[in-house]
């Protein structure tokens, strides 16, 4: 698991978020594909989800 994969996971737990509401809020339409897009370290997936995490 990357270092961006073990961050957003702690910010979804700290704001009880789960992954699946996190995907339904991006623009993936799947689990295994912002999965992967997180792990490749993809900047412009990495900014999304920080500008939806720092929303909720």
């Amino acid at each position: 698991m990357s270092e961006h994969m073990k961050k957003i996971k702690k910010q979804l737990i700290d704001k009880d978020i789960t992954f699946t509401k996190l995907v339904a809020l991006s623009k993936f339409k799947s689990a295994w594909g912002l999965r992967k897009a997180i792990n490749r370290g993809s900047l412009k997936t990495l900014s999304e989800i920080k500008e939806i995490l720092n929303r909720m």
